[in-house]
């Protein structure tokens, strides 16, 4: 008996590795090597804009051993990896310590979908689902990733090619920790490693870590273990909190300083939500969940052990369903993109689909040939549905180098070719870029070409966001308008000239031939030169430098709505006659040295603007008197002034963040639109991307959690107790002495492992 249990168990994990390996192939039969190993530069939507922060991590922030830093190329500056999610591109500087980067960017960014399989199986062995289940799942889970009825809400191969890798990454760590956690609460143990998925599922996507957080609070529902199970979560949580601070202190402390994005999504229909090629596992788990009501009826006493010891996942499934689908619904309503929330539904009702799957199979003896068939029927209905997906891995993974407009684009950025300290570029926003690579492919000059420019695409990490993309509405017949709480422009080079002058821009990359006929009327322009389909121009008024001494005195602003504010100041800047805001007082010293003081900024009526008195009573213009000459250094994270007379303030046109400090100034202020002034006390003034307490404080929880860590695996190696994994493991060796939480054949084996139990 015990060797047939042996050899069935054998048949089991010899069918289980196979399907896996099978669903790998498959996926390789699509992420085909001669892609993943080529030396190009990987593009396609957002996708080809993340190459130039892996590249940054590696080059610059690694090697002085930092995570997050400030980049000048994008948005006039921002916080990289204080807003975005660093562990997709840290798993990326890590692989390309030996192997190309090029080729470590590819395999990162495919890592959420080759992982998603074995993460499903994993977590449904883990909550107990007998065989089939779990191989089922991961065979279903393919269904989930061709899905092709969305390319931008997460998870399925479309998002991953769009660019939403991290979210990938971060879903499949959330499926393996539903696993994980559920097996603690059983067990009482797993404590290091659900800490540790904690930590890793916030490092790769922060949905995925409030999916993780959420879902938790399922095993708060048993209240013969409340007590219990809420000691252990809060442990859990409480441990992978501290690990993950460091990060998320600094993100949270400093959140005021992102531009929202929280825009509700518009589903058209039901099917984008179920689409058909999620109905299949949909009715299994309807079937399964009337074949379980069935033996309810018929069996009461051996289903009841099993409701106690089987079905409860399938009511963790049922829970995260409803959960997600409530967070769906309020998510803008708490500043959250309702979409993220989506994914998790589909997914887990695949999940629910194995589920039913197993229960229909659950009296089959040769249940292995099933599964074999599910997977060969699987397979070709994946193949037949998906339309898109294998022409997207192409063009992705063959890179901006064989595209048509490659010999063009690297033309344009050797011509531009330059520094951070160089004034910055803008090109027009067209859709005409895709042939280059991808519609955003200029927002990495900062790469190819080493300039900065405007746009980028980590547009909530900065408080210049909303003005970049007002200006890309006035240079560009075609613009994205992605902040739907903020008003945008029409084409209007002449105004869009002041912003363009404003934001130290020099150079104009056009493409399409109604913007190339319109700025021909404009002197200001100057061709410089022709490489088609792209025309550059110069900016000829611009006074091409980063600090500018002020004309004016700034005024104080003490509207508590800045952003507003500043955003009305920048609608009228052409009228605003060089008289900057300050937002930012701080106490009564400062405050006393601004000249003017406004409760609020509203712009007159257009009709007025022409009117000195009506200017003169919003904004009064005070000559500072005095002048002075300046030099300045322009770095990443450094920027060096040397003033002729510290008497006049200056505006540096770079973002404002909490984090720079400032050598020779008392302070570092915000002033309109979003940029920072300084008034110094000596001629030589440094300014530079520090720490503030909130990074001192991450740090040192982080340190706290490194420690609790250590020590719960020293308890552990040295037969403590603190954190053991072992806890009230309960006894689930059947009487043949083969483990029965896996392998359940038929009713009579329940119903003897129910025995074993009770005993």
């Amino acid at each position: 008996m015990a060797m047939q249990s042996r050899e069935t168990s054998g048949l089991i994990i010899l069918t289980d590795v196979t399907v896996l390996g099978l669903i790998s192939l498959f996926l390789f039969s699509y992420f085909r090597p001669e892609y993943l190993f080529s030396l190009t530069t990987t593009t396609g939507g957002d996708t080809g804009s993340h190459f130039a922060t892996a590249q940054y991590l590696k080059d610059v922030l690694l090697p002085q051993g930092r995570i997050s830093g400030w980049v000048m190329g994008n948005y006039a500056g921002f916080p990289l990896f204080q807003f975005y999610f660093p562990l997709p591109f840290v798993l990326m500087a890590l692989l390309s310590q030996v192997i190309p980067l090029q080729i470590a960017f590819k395999l990162i960014t495919i890592l959420g979908v080759f992982s998603l399989p074995l993460c499903c199986y994993a977590a449904l062995r883990l909550t107990d689902q007998p065989f089939p289940v779990p191989a089922a799942g991961a065979i279903f889970s393919l269904l989930f990733l061709f899905m092709e009825t969305n390319s931008m809400w997460g998870g399925n191969i479309l998002s991953t090619l769009a660019g939403e890798f991290a979210y990938g990454i971060g879903l499949s760590l959330t499926v393996l920790f539903t696993g994980t956690l559920y097996r603690g609460i059983r067990d009482s143990g797993y404590l290091v490693l659900n800490a540790l998925l904690i930590f890793l599922i916030g490092f790769s996507h922060g949905y995925t870590l409030l999916f993780a957080v959420g879902m938790s609070s399922f095993f708060l529902f048993d209240r013969g273990s409340f007590l219990k199970n809420t000691v252990y979560l809060c442990k859990v949580h409480a441990l992978g909190f501290l690990l993950l601070a460091f990060w998320l202190i600094p993100l949270i402390a400093n959140i005021g300083y992102t531009t929202a994005y929280a825009d509700r999504w518009f589903i058209g229909s039901i099917l984008e939500i179920f689409p058909p090629i999620l109905w299949p596992p949909m009715v299994l788990a309807t079937a399964g969940l009337a074949v379980g009501a069935l033996r309810v009826a018929r069996k009461p006493q051996p289903v009841k052990c099993f409701r106690e010891a089987g079905t409860r996942p399938a009511f963790l499934f049922a829970y995260v369903i409803i959960l997600c689908w409530v967070c769906y619904r309020l998510a803008p309503l708490i500043g959250l993109v309702d979409i993220r929330f989506l994914p998790f539904i589909q997914l887990f009702l695949v999940l629910a689909g194995a589920v039913g799957f197993g229960a229909l199979t659950g009296s089959m003896k040769q249940k292995w040939t099933v599964l074999l068939v599910l997977l060969i029927c699987i397979l070709p209905f994946v193949s037949h549905l998906e339309k898109n997906a294998g022409a997207w891995i192409h063009w992705n993974y063959n890179g901006f180098e064989t595209k048509r407009l490659w010999p063009s684009f690297s033309e344009v950025n050797r011509y531009l070719r330059g520094s951070v300290g160089d004034p910055r570029v803008v090109y027009e926003h067209s859709s005409l870029h895709n042939d280059a690579g991808t519609v955003r492919a200029f927002e990495s000059l900062p790469l190819f070409c080493g300039r900065a420019t405007l746009e980028g695409l980590y547009m909530q990490s900065s408080i210049s966001s909303p003005f970049i993309f007002y200006i890309q509405s006035e240079i560009s017949k075609e613009s994205s308008r992605p902040f739907p709480q903020y008003r945008y422009s029409d084409v209007d080079l002449a105004t869009g000239i002041k912003h363009l002058e404003l934001f130290n821009v020099r150079d104009f990359i056009v493409v399409t031939p109604q913007i190339i006929q319109m700025i021909q009327e404009y002197p200001e322009f100057k061709l410089k030169k022709v490489i088609p389909p792209y025309v550059i121009y110069e900016l000829t008024t611009n006074a091409n430098r980063y600090v500018v001494p002020l004309e004016f005195e700034p005024v104080l602003c003490g509207e508590k709505d800045w952003r507003g504010a500043a955003f009305r100041w920048f609608q009228t800047y052409q009228k605003n006659r060089g008289i900057h805001l300050v937002f930012n007082p701080g106490g009564a010293a400062d405050r006393a040295r601004f000249k003017v003081t406004v409760p609020s900024f509203s712009p007159p009526a257009p009709e007025t603007l022409s009117d000195e008195k009506t200017l003169s009573a919003v904004l009064p213009r005070i000559p500072i008197g005095r002048t002075c000459s300046v030099s300045e250094e322009i770095r990443n994270e450094e920027i060096i002034i040397r003033t002729s007379d510290p008497a006049v303030p200056l505006l540096i046109k770079v973002s404002y963040h909490p984090n720079w400090k400032v050598e020779g100034a008392d302070r570092i202020y915000l002033a309109s639109p979003s940029f920072m002034l300084v008034y110094p006390k000596r001629n030589d003034v440094r300014l530079f991307f520090g720490k503030t307490v909130w990074d001192y404080l991450g740090n040192t929880l982080t340190g706290t959690g490194i420690f609790i860590l250590i020590v719960i695996v020293i308890a552990r190696v040295t037969g403590g107790s603190v954190g053991s994994s072992g806890g009230e493991k309960k006894n689930r060796i059947g009487k043949d002495g083969v483990e029965q939480d896996y392998q359940r054949l038929s009713d009579d084996t329940m119903n003897a492992v129910c025995a074993e139990w009770k005993r």
